[in-house]
């Protein structure tokens, strides 16, 4: 999934490239510049199946539907403190999600 910066980023991409064909053609004199948006880092630490299984055995039903729904669509969700801790195989208190 993509955010805005890179979706802008994309578009820009491909109209720099119309840009440039015509351009080839001989259609244009010359390529207007197009600068691009920052973009973030790439994202880290994905979540292999094993691994989302094992976390999904320490939480209640009701968060396990959140679980499964950020590993499906790779929705990062934003805790406000640790969700569950599996070496003592406690959970935490309610409003743990922000």
């Amino acid at each position: 999934m993509i955010g805005a910066l890179e979706a802008v980023n994309r578009d820009l991409g491909a109209l720099s490239r119309m840009f440039t064909l015509a351009l080839q053609a001989g259609r244009l004199s010359r390529r207007p510049n197009f600068p691009r948006l920052p973009e973030g880092q790439p994202r880290q630490g994905f979540m292999e199946h094993g691994a989302h299984l094992a976390l999904r055995s320490y939480l209640p039903a009701e968060h396990q539907d959140v679980l499964d729904f950020g590993y499906l669509t790779g929705r990062v969700l934003v805790l406000s403190k640790p969700l569950c801790d599996p070496l003592a195989r406690s959970l935490a208190q309610a409003g743990a999600f922000a």
